[in-house]
């Protein structure tokens, strides 16, 4: 495969997982409010930030494995730097709006979920703590000291995707059910073999050192 058939190809794949990711959960979500957002409350709008946010998540394994085959075929950075600043934005987002409308509600936000379900708010709260440190170690990944522990920062940075995975299909209001749920079936099997072949390549190369 030459250059631009490779740019051609992995482009498009980006485009179509990208819009993919975004649109059927937003249909999923519209279905159930029958298409009418006329009186939209941000209890009803909150969830669809939480899907946005996990599934950009995913397309970042999906895209590392693209890397990983074509190397050179575009510039990735500028795709994860992009797409890194949105997901940050849309995690912090979700559980925003959730606090903000408990403050005018009189509700405890964390107590929305069930007190029997509280585990996975703090699986939330760690994953948000370690995709806040990824974006300060990341700035510095260039730096000796910082790819002498990338490993960890990377397993730390999987753990948290983990952690999220199971915050999202457990709590999740539009998950428990559906294609939808489906859907994030094939999202958390496909991550074991993306992050399984992201593990083979760093055995390959010989180290974990980031690229």
């Amino acid at each position: 495969m030459t250059q631009s058939s490779q740019e051609r190809t992995v482009l498009s794949v980006i485009s179509a997982v990208s819009a993919f990711v975004l649109i059927a959960p937003f249909i999923y979500w519209a279905n159930q409010l029958d298409w009418e957002f006329g009186s939209l409350t941000m209890l009803q709008l909150f969830p669809l930030i939480g899907l946005w946010a996990f599934g950009l998540m995913w397309s970042h394994f999906l895209v590392a494995g693209l890397k990983r085959r074509w190397p050179e075929a575009i510039d990735y950075r500028f795709y994860y730097q992009f797409t890194g600043v949105v997901v940050l934005a849309l995690i912090l987002l979700h559980p925003g709006l959730l606090i903000y409308q408990g403050q005018i509600n009189d509700f405890d936000a964390v107590d929305y979920v069930g007190r029997n379900r509280h585990f996975y708010v703090l699986l939330a709260y760690f994953a948000i703590s370690v995709f806040l440190l990824y974006e300060v170690v990341d700035r510095f990944r260039q730096k000796s000291a910082v790819q002498r522990y990338w490993p960890l920062v990377k397993a730390f940075n999987i753990a948290a995707f983990v952690a999220i995975y199971f915050h999202s299909i457990f709590l999740g209001q539009h998950l428990q059910n559906g294609w939808l749920r489906s859907l994030w079936l094939f999202y958390g099997l496909s991550a074991v073999v993306f992050i399984i072949d992201s593990y083979a390549h760093d055995i390959k190369r010989g180290d974990g050192r980031p690229n």
